[in-house]
């Protein structure tokens, strides 16, 4: 059977032990991105910080930010979601990742 990720109605978090992890997990990927990006920017465009803000900072800028958090987003919920599947397919404390359903 597929694993139902699904939050319960009214959820607006998952459980606390899914939370932490999800939590660290989206912020890892969303330093890793803004840093691999800030790092291409300064060696391809010679912008950082310290760059006299114009619209191309600017904009590379808000580029490198929603960027992170698209990543950092889909972190958390790829988090949720593999620990939500390990909760419910995991019994005496064996995986069972490719269990079907029989007919």
């Amino acid at each position: 059977s597929q694993c139902n990720t699904q939050l319960q109605n009214n959820q607006l978090l998952p459980p606390p032990h899914i939370l932490l992890p999800s939590v660290i997990s989206g912020t890892l990927a969303f330093y890793a991105t803004s840093f691999s990006s800030q790092y291409v920017q300064y060696k391809l465009l010679k912008l950082s910080t310290g760059t006299r803000p114009t619209i191309i900072p600017i904009s590379v800028g808000v580029a490198t930010v929603a960027m992170g958090s698209w990543m950092g987003h889909l972190a958390g919920l790829g988090t949720v979601a593999a620990a939500k599947c390990t909760d419910r397919t995991s019994s005496s404390g064996r995986m069972q990742w490719n269990r079907r359903a029989t007919p």
